[in-house]
């Protein structure tokens, strides 16, 4: 879970005692868990846990933000009063063994079926993570044959479940490089390009809009 000082997390720790946690502060530097840098929002803290714990990872890990619920704070939540808890207990985790990742959203307004087209012409303003999505790309996935797709969309929200055979798909360099990308990118916000690639460093398409009924 990413958060920052102002957000309260006690609610992870009393009403789910039975899941591990690892909780990172991104801008208290004096916090039992922290990042180095305060950029890219949850990007920089995911990427730590990995990096971190890439060889003792759990079976199963949960990408969270700090918001428990409401809206419109927690308006990425799936479920009755945008609950981050009844969410979590209703996770499938059969499934993400088996399919090794989920977004945690359902709803697939915003961000499919198409919200990035890197290739949009004419720019807009407005669309500054789909602006620079294409030199992101080739910088994240450099040296292979991943070509820069013509459409990118997943739902939004940048919260997910992957599993460690998943996660260890990829070389902990990987991660590594991509965390090194979102602090010395100059784009104005990486977190923001991040969310539409989680799904694709954890083995998705570049277009993964799953079935809302399904989900």
């Amino acid at each position: 879970m990413a958060h920052l000082k102002s957000e309260d997390t006690a609610w992870a720790v009393s009403e789910l005692p039975t899941w591990q946690y690892a909780i990172y502060s991104v801008d208290d530097p004096f916090s039992s868990l922290h990042t180095f840098l305060d950029k890219g929002k949850e990007a920089i803290a995911y990427l730590t846990y990995i990096i971190d714990h890439y060889d003792s990872l759990p079976s199963t890990i949960v990408f969270l933000h700090a918001h428990r619920s409401r809206w419109p704070q927690a308006r990425h939540n799936e479920g009755a009063q945008c609950s981050a808890v009844q969410m979590l207990r209703d996770l499938n985790i059969d499934y993400i063994h088996k399919e090794g990742y989920a977004n945690l959203r359902c709803n697939t307004n915003p961000g499919c079926p198409d919200e990035i087209q890197p290739f949009r012409e004419p720019k807009e303003d407005r669309r500054a993570a789909e602006n620079a999505m294409a030199d992101a790309w080739r910088e994240l996935f450099p040296g292979n044959d991943m070509h820069v797709p013509v459409v990118i969309a997943t739902p939004c929200g940048a919260q997910f479940a992957v599993s460690k055979v998943q996660v260890r798909k990829r070389p902990r360099d990987d991660y590594v490089r991509f965390r090194e990308w979102v602090v010395n990118t100059t784009v104005e916000d990486p977190g923001r390009v991040m969310e539409y690639l989680w799904h694709v460093i954890f083995g998705r398409e570049a277009v993964h809009c799953p079935d809302q009924r399904k989900c």
